[in-house]
Parts: structure tokens; C-alpha cells; sequence
């Protein structure tokens, strides 16, 4: 089950990993054949990471309110695009009856 889905993406530094920014990149079609739209928003630089991922909760909760799922991304990870769209696709069956 597609639908909306909001990417925060946060770094104690400037910019995040290669990994992580390939994995994002790589993720985007994907995502979009699978029916996703993809809204995104980051925080880089910010020392405070509880700080970092409440602004991108905000964002989640206000100015994005069509989104169904906030998937929070640390900027050290890496995925395949296929486990990403997995993940999103149980996250979005847990809440239907």
C-alpha cells in the first residue's frame, strides 16, 4: 500500500554520509514507481539531535499534514531501495483494520 511518506534526514556535521545520500538518491524512483510521494526535509550541522529530529517532527506534523508516514534518517545509514518500500509497506498496513 502506497501513499505519502516524509524523509527527515538530520547530521550532527554538515552534510551526511556518501552512503547515506547514494541510498536516498537511489530510493527515489523506486519509491515513486511504487506509488510513493516523497516529501523531504533535513537538518545538518545542529549539535542538538533532539532538537534536530523535533524540527523535522514539526515539519512532519505542520506543514506537511498530507503525509501518512515520517521515516527519520541518521546520517551514517544506508539501505536498498526494495527494503525501504518493505518497511514503508508494513508501516502503513499496522494501522489499517
Amino acid at each position: 500500500m502506497a501513499g505519502r511518506v516524509h524523509i527527515g534526514m538530520l547530521s550532527y556535521g554538515s552534510a551526511p554520509s556518501l552512503n547515506t545520500f547514494q541510498s536516498f538518491m537511489q530510493s527515489l524512483e523506486p519509491l515513486s514507481s511504487a506509488g510513493w510521494t516523497v516529501t523531504f526535509s533535513c537538518r545538518f550541522g545542529d549539535g542538538i539531535i533532539t532538537r534536530a529530529r523535533n524540527s523535522i517532527c514539526r515539519e512532519f506534523l505542520h506543514r506537511v499534514p498530507k503525509s501518512d508516514v515520517l521515516v527519520m534518517l541518521d546520517d551514517d545509514i544506508g539501505w536498498k531501495p526494495p527494503d525501504l518500500i518493505t518497511r514503508l509497506d508494513a508501516a502503513t498496513m499496522e494501522g489499517k483494520t
